[in-house]
């Protein structure tokens, strides 16, 4: 794993996210963790912490939010 990076949104954020919530990404090598080539894996969680999506990733440059572009699962197994 090349990096790791995660997001929490604060109270009054632009993004208008609730506060709590955010994401975290994780860049593999291909075969780490099962992935096909080398990715970006991340989830999306709500404000308790809760994974709300989560699969192969990227960033989303013009809003700096995490796109989930192939579903996986809401869990971290």
């Amino acid at each position: 794993m090349d990096s790791v990076h995660r997001t929490a949104y604060g109270q009054g954020n632009r993004a208008k996210k609730p506060a709590g919530s955010g994401w975290w990404m994780a860049s593999l090598d291909q075969d780490e963790c099962k992935a096909r080539t080398e990715e970006v894996f991340g989830c999306k969680y709500d404000a308790s912490g809760k994974n709300t999506s989560c699969g192969v990733a990227r960033l989303n440059e013009k809003t700096n939010d995490l796109m989930i572009i192939e579903a996986t699962t809401t869990s971290v197994q």
